[in-house]
């Protein structure tokens, strides 16, 4: 997508500076990418919504 865009694809830090660009072909595979049942393991927006438990109450 970003490629299609013209642009380089990079890896920042938080100060956005750039950690590590990426060349032509090469995916970048964050470790997120590889822990399987990755929605058993932190749940999914959809179960959070569907949930009473962070529903705001006033008082």
């Amino acid at each position: 997508l970003i490629r299609d865009a013209g642009r380089i694809p990079a890896q920042r830090d938080t100060l956005y500076g750039i950690v590590r660009t990426y060349s032509e072909g090469e995916v970048s595979e964050s470790p997120l990418d590889k822990i399987e049942n990755a929605e058993a393991r932190f749940g999914s927006y959809r179960r959070l919504i569907a949930s009473g438990e962070f529903r705001f109450t006033r008082g």
